[in-house]
């Protein structure tokens, strides 16, 4: 009788300890204080399986005593499986499910300026998520306009899931594979230096004339927008069209060049 009175307290402690630690574990987010919770489930379960076998030894069934053990054997090998593969998925950084992948793509897309996403990718890593992910903008978006669109982006995701962690968002202007290119296109001072040192644009095409300068790197070209001082019409009463003219002759020398927009301040 007195293993029959342990046995009830066991089961009475084990469930206590079982919603105790469940609770914290969940508030943690601790994969390894829910592991301890399930230990204890596995605990009362199995002196749950005891007591039946203590009451049929106690009536004179004495196999239920050898079915009772093979049956706390497989609880314990059960839960003691789910938890190994439990830990061993966020060591091997697995994914989410289909269903929060869904969740964090909605919220994307739905970002103004977003004009599509590819390459989502999540891991987990102690309870935490890390998430990656590529966007598609407008290819005209200043690069300022294309970081706030990202910060929203950043808000967005991490408003909706308190267990993430870390995000990181490429911004692109267009689609292109995602492979490292053989040959990368001209830097800004290239681009400078090879219009600044043509002899057909020297008379108005000077560092001190130019407002500023926007590159766009797109489908392996490049196209400038070049803001250049009013006055350099009124003051050198050059033409406008005579510019436009001698920029795109000059751009036969240039392939990487696709295109140059004037225009004066």
């Amino acid at each position: 009788m007195w293993t029959i009175l342990v046995a009830i307290i066991s089961i009475g402690a084990n469930e206590f300890l079982y919603f105790y630690t469940r609770k914290i574990a969940s508030y943690l987010n601790s994969s390894a204080l829910h592991a301890n919770a399930s230990h204890a489930r596995s605990d009362s379960l199995a002196s749950m399986i005891v007591l039946i076998g203590l009451l049929g030894a106690l009536w004179g069934w004495y196999f239920l005593d050898a079915i009772a053990a093979i049956v706390v054997a497989l609880i314990i090998l059960k839960m003691g499986l789910k938890a190994a593969w439990k830990s061993l998925a966020e060591l091997a950084d697995q994914g989410l499910n289909l269903k929060d992948i869904e969740i964090f793509k909605q919220i994307i897309l739905n970002t103004e300026g977003v004009l599509s996403m590819h390459q989502l990718r999540t891991r987990q890593m102690g309870g935490r998520i890390y998430l990656d992910v590529h966007i598609l903008i407008n290819p005209y978006t200043s690069a300022s306009e294309g970081h706030q669109i990202a910060e929203r982006v950043h808000m967005g995701l991490i408003g909706t899931n308190k267990d993430l962690f870390d995000v990181t968002i490429h911004v692109d202007v267009e689609n292109h594979p995602e492979t490292q290119l053989q040959d990368l296109l001209l830097t800004r001072s290239e681009v400078q230096k090879k219009l600044f040192y043509l002899e057909k644009l020297k008379y108005f095409l000077k560092p001190e004339n130019i407002i500023f300068m926007d590159l766009y790197y797109l489908n392996q070209k490049i196209e400038i927008r070049l803001v250049l001082k009013l006055e350099i019409l009124i003051s050198e009463k050059i033409e406008l069209k005579k510019i436009k003219a001698d920029l795109n002759s000059a751009l036969l020398n240039i392939p990487e060049i696709r295109c140059i927009r004037v225009s004066f301040e």
